[in-house]
């Protein structure tokens, strides 16, 4: 199974447990979108491909990209589709159901670009293809009716939260957490499924029908080695 990573701009923290992921994995293709460039090379990663209009990224860094045989595509800044779309459209093409995109950056920043880069995510995941977006910080999946995912327990991103971004989730069940439940049913307009937590023994979710967001994430004064250069 391939393993794409795609690097938004947006907010990008190099926290320890980042960090540790990323040496751990090895990606088959790397995606930068526009300013994700920079954070690419800050993170000592070579883009197989770096695109958009380039409108967010320093002169210096893009010559230095292209000065190493980096490919770039280039896209006009009036354009209906974001750089983000862009990228994603590109990683969707050379997957197929089962691979899996992780997403580094898309969050924080703007929110009306956090929001449409949220969709993305769902659009990836209704592909059939597995997806994580992070920034560090806060981790986002997405669960789709059927799915069912086990959650290990971590002291860094204690917070689980149920964002259904369908009218409903329901059939929702939850084991190992502090608040357990089955047969739950979410709102889309209500806030019942924020801050839930994992127990030390790990968790399980499952769903049966909707669309959820499930968003892992931490209080800012208690992050492990959070490195700011």
């Amino acid at each position: 199974m391939k393993h794409l990573l795609i690097i938004l701009g947006g907010e990008l923290v190099l926290t320890e447990p980042l960090e540790s992921w990323l040496k751990e994995q090895s990606f088959d293709e790397i995606i930068a979108g526009d300013a994700g460039l920079e954070y690419a090379l800050k993170l000592g990663l070579h883009p197989d491909i770096a695109l958009g209009d380039f409108d967010s990224v320093s002169r210096g860094v893009l010559e230095e990209y292209v000065a190493e045989k980096g490919q770039t595509a280039v896209f006009p800044v009036r354009k209906d589709d974001t750089d983000s779309e862009i990228a994603v459209r590109m990683a969707l093409e050379k997957t197929e159901k089962g691979d899996r995109i992780t997403v580094l950056g898309g969050l924080g920043g703007r929110l009306d670009h956090t929001l449409g880069n949220l969709f993305l995510l769902v659009r990836i995941r209704q592909a059939g293809v597995r997806a994580l977006m992070t920034d560090g910080r806060t981790e986002v999946s997405v669960l789709l009716g059927g799915d069912e995912q086990k959650l290990a327990y971590r002291p860094f991103q204690k917070y689980v939260s149920l964002i259904p971004i369908s009218e409903r989730a329901e059939g929702i069940e939850l084991k190992g957490f502090s608040y357990e439940g089955r047969e739950l049913t979410l709102h889309r307009e209500k806030t019942q499924g924020i801050s839930n937590e994992v127990l030390p023994g790990g968790g399980r979710i499952s769903l049966k029908e909707g669309i959820v967001l499930l968003i892992r994430t931490s209080d800012r004064e208690k992050e492990p080695g959070v490195n700011k250069n």
